[in-house]
């Protein structure tokens, strides 16, 4: 289920990720932020869903967790 609020400046469209957790993003037009929640949908439907907090990972982390999985 997805929403957009209403802010003092712009508009709030919020989300939910295939795995339940909640996630929001600011817009300043309300047809930009149901356009990004048309298109986030679409992909949880279609199993193209990405988080955009997976590209949050440094370097560092990934390779520590490849070495680790070596």
């Amino acid at each position: 289920m997805a929403s957009i609020v209403k802010l003092a400046k712009g508009y709030r469209a919020r989300w939910r990720t295939p795995d339940g957790q909640t996630r929001s993003k600011t817009f300043d037009k309300r047809g930009d932020a149901e356009k990004f929640l048309t298109q986030t949908e679409h992909a949880k439907l279609t199993g193209d869903y990405v988080d955009p907090r997976a590209g949050r990972v440094t370097v560092t982390n990934y390779a520590g967790q490849w070495v680790a999985s070596q």
